[in-house]
């Protein structure tokens, strides 16, 4: 019989709700071109799992049971524009959130068999996609007004196994599966 496919999972860290405050209230709604990411959905990736059956989950989660992980401050950056089309918070890479996310690639290999990310790690919380072009003007209107909560910091303390719902065509939410 076959397992069934959960949707896309990842680890992340959720945003505290001052932050997550701070994030949506500079959420413009006359920007027709821009989808927001709803407030429940803010966080921070530090390992995409992608399409991950009921037996991946469980090795995921009891690889999760291995992780070290200290309180440490998390200070957000700037806004930037990621082309195609993501807008999203910087977050500055300390030697602690680095070291989270060295430490959870390795053991999510040894325990899960998901190969360690290649790619560089560039934390950051995304806020927004859009699916038309901006022109520089609407995006330099857009970036210069999340300067307000740049250097802003909160304590990471935990973090989470997720999975990626979406229902009817609407947006995804993401249904926390596990705590460390």
């Amino acid at each position: 019989m076959p397992i069934p496919i959960i949707g896309n999972a990842f680890i992340g860290i959720a945003i505290p709700e001052h932050i997550t405050n701070l994030i949506t209230d500079l959420y413009d709604n006359d920007l027709k071109t821009i989808k927001y990411v709803k407030p429940s959905n803010l966080h921070i990736t530090l390992k995409f799992l992608g399409k991950s059956d009921e037996r991946k989950i469980i090795l995921i989660k009891e690889a999760l049971n291995y992780i070290r992980f200290p309180h440490f401050d998390i200070i957000l950056n700037k806004a930037v524009f990621w082309n195609p089309n993501i807008v999203a918070l910087e977050v500055e890479l300390n030697p602690y959130l680095n070291a989270v996310k060295h430490e959870l690639d390795k053991i999510i290999f040894r325990h899960a068999l998901i190969d360690i990310d290649k790619k560089p790690f560039k934390p950051h919380i995304t806020v927004a996609r859009t699916k038309a072009k901006f022109n520089k003007i609407e995006l330099n209107n857009l970036l210069t007004t999340y300067k307000t909560i740049n250097n802003k910091k909160f304590q990471s303390n935990q973090i989470h196994l997720y999975r990626s719902l979406r229902i009817k065509g609407k947006q995804n939410d993401y249904i926390k599966l596990f705590t460390v």
